[in-house]
């Protein structure tokens, strides 16, 4: 039964990260800061080309939306990461309009969500 109960509970939280990398992915697609914001913690460090801060998560909202309005991405995918660091993170690969982009996402877990602690373009 306590086999059971640990699987069941094991694929939840997979639908969850699951259902979470869909939402950031068409997010990225439509180039929505606003949908990204959304799973930010109230803090959230903000890197992009190496321009890295800790901000609130409305300033967040504001440079992914200036970033995402001035570099369309295309061909995002998915890039495989170590089974440990999944938990914990999402790594995309897209291009932007102007070259190869890497997308870093960390998480963390609060109160029984997900939330992005970490959000890096390099």
């Amino acid at each position: 039964m306590t086999y059971i109960l640990i699987l069941f509970t094991t694929l939840f939280q997979l639908d969850v990260n699951n259902d979470l990398e869909n939402r950031l992915f068409v997010a990225l697609e439509k180039g929505n800061g606003k949908e990204l914001s959304k799973h930010f913690t109230s803090s959230v460090r903000i890197s992009v080309n190496q321009d890295s801060r800790l901000t609130t998560k409305f300033q967040a909202e504001l440079i992914l939306e200036d970033y995402l309005n001035s570099n369309k991405l295309v061909n995002i995918k998915k890039t495989d990461v170590s089974e440990e660091l999944s938990k914990q993170c999402i790594v995309f690969e897209a291009v932007s309009n102007r070259r190869k982009v890497r997308i870093f996402i960390k998480f963390i877990h609060l109160k029984g969500t997900d939330y992005i602690s970490e959000f890096r373009i390099d």
